[in-house]
């Protein structure tokens, strides 16, 4: 029986190649959501989440629960903070970066083309 209510230990623990820690929270196989996923990332200061010309088709929205960072979108840099909302557009170069002194938590949506 698939779940409606998944806890952060529940989820699928995923460590990228540049070390960056995932957890997946909403996916087909443990909800059977069908147009998008959701889980968090945390990255250590000083560490960086994407590459310089990281893009994808999907859209992305970012929540950042705490910390602070810098979040490169194509061209542009933001400084980002603890609550703030983050729009990634389809086919966006874009990277996070932890600019802080203490983990960078962020919430991340995203609709992968297996999904659409």
């Amino acid at each position: 029986m698939k779940k409606n209510i998944v806890t952060v230990s529940e989820g699928i623990e995923r460590v990228t190649e540049t070390g960056v820690f995932r957890k997946m929270l909403l996916l087909p196989e443990n909800v059977g959501i069908k147009a998008f996923e959701m889980g968090i990332l945390m990255l250590h200061p000083g560490q960086g989440w994407g590459y310089p010309d990281h893009r994808h088709e999907d859209e992305e929205a970012y929540f950042v629960l705490e910390g602070k960072g810098l979040q490169i979108i194509d061209d542009r840099e933001f400084e980002i903070g603890k609550y703030m909302a983050i729009y990634i557009p389809s086919d966006s170069i874009h990277i996070t970066k932890n600019t802080g002194n203490e983990p960078l938590w962020v919430l991340y949506i995203r609709t992968p083309e297996e999904y659409r």
